[in-house]
């Protein structure tokens, strides 16, 4: 019998990891955490705005979805951590590398599941803070609608100073997602970058560190 094609082997390993992943109960309790607390935030912040609307200028009324995204971000680094240590703190890593010897793949593969789980429900928490916020601000006349240039982009995509907080990860998601970009940041396209570039650095150190570790 011939050995399993490598699309074959791909796929097999994914449904193993999905599968894996949904077994967990810290899944659901770190999915519910990171969709619902910035969904609450985000609120309490726009009815925030509207009360302090006659003092300055009006804020970005992207904002309140902005300050949010921060809870989001540690509830899935949470749940990111949960979907590799819960096998290693049990042992049953070693069943994984038993029957997928290629750690890397392994890796991979709980990173296409964690991204892909992660995309659903940050586009859910997105879209629901959006019309939850806005709802709340056009009865003071600030909100915006989806169709205004550059709010559509905002929603489907600290105590240092500009220099470097350009490049943590708080201030170029809060520049990507802004209605009106922050002058002394980088440009949303290079914000991008820098939301990319974390997550792979930490997966190229992962990729090295899981084949010379034991597991």
């Amino acid at each position: 019998m011939s050995a399993p094609s490598r699309p074959v082997r791909a796929l097999d390993l994914l449904t193993s990891e999905w599968t894996k992943f949904r077994s967990v109960r810290s899944t659901y309790w770190s999915l519910l955490v990171a969709v619902v607390t910035p969904v609450a935030v985000s609120a309490v912040v726009a009815v925030a705005f509207t009360s302090a609307r006659n003092q300055g200028p009006p804020p970005d009324p992207l904002l309140p979805e902005v300050i949010s995204l921060e809870y989001a971000l540690i509830a899935v680094a949470v749940m990111g951590v949960l979907a590799f240590s819960a096998e290693y703190s049990t042992g049953l890593i070693r069943v994984t590398f038993t029957a997928a010897p290629r750690r890397r793949a392994v890796l991979a593969a709980k990173a296409v599941v964690l991204g892909a789980v992660t995309l659903a429900a940050g586009e859910l928490v997105a879209f629901v803070s959006f019309w939850l916020v806005q709802a709340v601000l056009a009865g003071h006349r600030q909100g915006v609608s989806l169709g205004r240039p550059g709010v559509a982009g905002a929603v489907l995509p600290a105590p240092w100073n500009g220099r470097l907080g350009r490049f943590t990860l708080l201030d170029a998601a809060r520049q990507v997602s802004a209605l009106h970009p922050a002058a002394d940041l980088l440009s949303p396209g290079w914000s991008l970058l820098v939301l990319l570039a974390w997550p792979a650095a930490a997966l190229a150190a992962a990729a090295v560190l899981i084949t010379r570790r034991d597991a």
